[in-house]
């Protein structure tokens, strides 16, 4: 509307493929008790989402087991819908917007 009417349109384009990797997990558990989640689904939440480690393998050796602080585990059944809850607020940032998105990429057209 705004090309036909000559005004000016501005859009933001989110890459998300790294969404997965980012994302705060104090911030998505207030975030999944916000849209109502009760307390028996919040702690099966907490318990999946923390207490994962990580190593690395390099040359044939793996560097000891580190804590992951951040991100939802990719390949899983929950993470898609958890990135979902986590980027659901995001188009509602930017008043006057439109916004399409998916798991991976978020466009938003003032």
């Amino acid at each position: 509307r705004g090309l036909d009417c000559v005004e000016m349109v501005g859009a933001l384009l989110f890459d998300m493929s790294k969404a997965f990797d980012i994302v705060n997990l104090e911030l998505l558990l207030l975030k999944l008790e916000f849209y109502g989640f009760d307390n028996n689904a919040l702690s099966f939440f907490e318990r999946y989402l923390f207490g994962w480690k990580q190593c690395v393998q390099y040359d044939g050796e793996f560097s000891s087991l580190q804590p992951l602080s951040s991100g939802v585990r990719q390949g899983s059944i929950l993470g898609p819908l958890l990135i979902i809850v986590f980027t659901n607020d995001l188009p509602h940032a930017i008043l006057s917007s439109a916004a399409v998105s998916s798991v991976d990429e978020v466009q938003i057209v003032m």
